[in-house]
């Protein structure tokens, strides 16, 4: 059933995002943004596959808004930022992904340079695998290494993949 799901989903992904409809294609907009040079620039300094961050920038983001914030999630934290970074780990994140001063979530530079250095980290833990990589940036590498992935994080991947075929196909 979930190949059925994925071939449904990866044929619907590559109708919209054909070339044929490119003016269809609702990740065409993204790449005049002005966030995407600066995150382009910052994705060329790791080993990252080009397209996977702003496939997931696009899933966890949809209007792009630098101050977003979620609602607290179950644990009592709050997503922030362009790449909705999760509260609760935001002094683990600047130790190990910010190399300046005073980081600031909420500012949207600080907020990419961190997410694509964790999203690197992840995507060498799970040795370039896409789908791994996204899931574990939603629900935690812990889970995806014990094959522990909630039904939300699968749903996550599906549109985090969705996107990525869109993107790949500008």
């Amino acid at each position: 059933m979930k190949k059925v799901l994925f071939i449904i989903l990866l044929t619907f992904s590559l109708f919209i995002c054909s070339s044929d409809s490119y003016d269809k294609n609702p990740c065409k907009d993204f790449i005049k943004n002005e966030y995407y040079f600066f995150i382009f620039n910052e994705i060329k300094e790791t080993n990252l596959d080009s397209i996977l961050p702003f496939a997931i920038l696009l899933t966890e983001n949809t209007s792009l808004n630098p101050k977003a914030e979620s609602k607290p999630n179950r644990n009592g934290t709050v997503d922030l930022g362009l790449f909705q970074i999760n509260s609760l780990n935001l002094e683990y994140f600047e130790e190990m992904f910010w190399n300046g001063d005073n980081f600031d979530v909420m500012n949207w530079q600080h907020n990419s340079v961190v997410a694509i250095g964790y999203i690197n980290h992840l995507y060498n833990r799970f040795d370039g695998d896409l789908e791994k990589t996204a899931a574990a940036y939603n629900c935690g590498p812990g889970r995806v290494a014990n094959g522990n992935i909630p039904d939300s994080t699968k749903k996550y991947v599906e549109k985090v993949m969705t996107n990525y075929y869109c993107l790949a196909r500008l």
